[in-house]
């Protein structure tokens, strides 16, 4: 929270004040600042001249802030139609822009509540004022009235963090007696509703020391396949829970093992099929994996010459969250002879749709292949998609429809939500259930997966024995 006010105080106070000179001192000399070592100077000399020439341009944040660095993180200085006499106050806001936005600040109810933790400080001179609740309370109201925001006692954000204090037992491991609906759910199938993704029962299988998302075996030979495999065909079943850990060195590998799985099960063909491919892994049936999967499965192999060329690319830096996921897509940016950037369209992997790609990009970020996504970067995915966690927004009231919710809204509460389980939840239990955005996503498309086991259990029904 003092972090949160500091960070806010130095953008406001601080750098909008120094923007401001600089742009002033700009307007009498425009290649004043050009080549300064001090960065903010540099990029305010850079936007001043690109909109003061009326030119539209993308900055590369990495040319600023040497972290961003090979990031792939832009902005957009925009060419405005007819540019005001004063155009000082445009370049100025542009410059605030990017900083705020490559800095990732969080949203504008962070910066009212710093500004009330600036205002507290200065009046009473001492921190601890700060942990009275009745504080809180006054800025709750305040925020709900002036933002049109939900409050922090919303009871959408606290049905979520409920769930996931009913369910850190079972993370923990701790006995539980009598367990309600939801916790009698994920005992019973953690792949299909744990939200704790990373703690699921194939995602353990996999990301052990015999998986491919492994680190021992992430770049081994078949490591690409066998990740598209553990996703897009055996996720959930009893051939990868029983029988495999996912990860296959070649495509003979694959037959080997699937052909023993196949023995096993001394039913007809089809049973045998559907024992290695789930139709249903991940929701609604998809009678392809069955039909397809076996075929596809060469054309995975195939394709993984295309994959190391991607990582290779973008080394020795992870492949950033969106350009992966958009190759899953069969979706690439090209830059022509002219030095334009196009988009490219590209035959893409069977059986590796919207949903599943995601899936399969995240679990490469845990592998270190992929770089972590932004809040921002989720959200539109999962608007994109009209994923399930699309649905527990609106099942939380967080979003009033999924069919017609905005960029800018579905953004803003996937981003309460976070802000507020990032609150409540201990250091240690977030550092067991993997806390951060792709874990965020998939609570929300388990607290709507689960809607039913909830209402048992508000109805006093859901009560059982372990």
């Amino acid at each position: 929270m003092l972090c949160s006010a500091t960070a806010w105080y130095w953008l406001i106070s601080f750098c909008g004040p120094r923007v401001k000179e600089l742009v002033e001192e700009l307007a009498e000399d425009p290649d004043r600042y050009k080549q300064s070592p001090d960065w903010l100077a540099r990029l305010c000399h850079d936007v001043y001249s690109d909109i003061s020439w009326q030119r539209r341009r993308r900055l590369d944040a990495g040319d600023y802030f040497e972290h961003l660095q090979g990031q792939d993180v832009t902005g957009k200085v925009a060419r405005p139609r007819n540019l005001e006499d004063n155009f000082l106050p445009r370049v100025e806001n542009t410059v605030l822009s990017f900083v705020r936005t490559w800095l990732s600040y969080p949203n504008n109810t962070e910066m009212l509540r710093a500004y009330l933790v600036v205002y507290i400080l200065q009046a009473f001179r001492n921190s601890d004022v700060l942990m009275l609740e009745g504080v809180w309370r006054y800025y709750r109201e305040v925020k709900a009235g002036v933002l049109g925001l939900p409050r922090s006692d919303h009871p959408g954000l606290a049905a979520l963090h409920h769930m996931v204090q009913q369910l850190l037992p079972i993370a923990r491991g701790d006995p539980i007696p009598s367990p309600t609906a939801v916790q009698q759910a994920v005992l019973r199938n953690s792949d299909h509703f744990s939200p704790f993704r990373n703690l699921a029962t194939s995602r353990l299988r996999t990301t052990s020391n015999q998986g491919p998302f492994h680190p021992d075996n992430v770049d081994k030979p078949g490591a690409y396949p066998s990740c598209v495999i553990s996703r897009a065909l055996i996720f959930d079943t009893p051939f990868q829970h029983d029988e495999t850990f996912g990860y296959f060195s070649s495509k003979a590998d694959w037959d080997a093992q699937d052909a023993d799985a196949v023995k096993k099960c001394t039913k007809v063909m089809q049973a045998a099929t559907q024992r290695i491919l789930n139709v249903k892994c991940y929701g609604s049936p998809q009678a392809q994996r069955i039909s397809d999967g076996m075929d596809a499965v060469k054309s995975y192999f195939e394709y993984e010459p295309k994959y190391n060329a991607l990582l290779a690319s973008h080394a020795p830096h992870p492949v950033p969250f969106v350009i992966f996921y958009d190759w899953t897509q069969g979706k690439e940016q090209i830059t022509g002879k002219n030095g334009k950037v196009k988009n490219r369209r590209f035959k893409k992997l069977l059986l590796l749709g919207g949903l599943t790609g995601y899936l399969l990009t995240a679990d490469l970020v845990y592998a270190g292949k992929v770089a972590p996504p932004t809040l921002a970067e989720v959200a539109e995915v999962l608007r994109r998609n009209k994923m399930g966690s699309l649905s527990g927004l609106e099942e939380a009231g967080l979003i009033r429809s999924k069919k017609n919710a905005t960029e800018a809204e579905v953004l803003n509460a996937f981003t309460r939500v976070f802000n507020f389980l990032s609150t409540r939840i201990d250091i240690s239990d977030k550092q067991l259930i993997g806390f951060d955005a792709v874990m965020v996503e998939h609570l929300l498309c388990k607290f709507s997966r689960l809607t039913s086991a909830r209402k048992r259990d508000l109805a006093g029904k859901g009560k059982g024995r372990a």
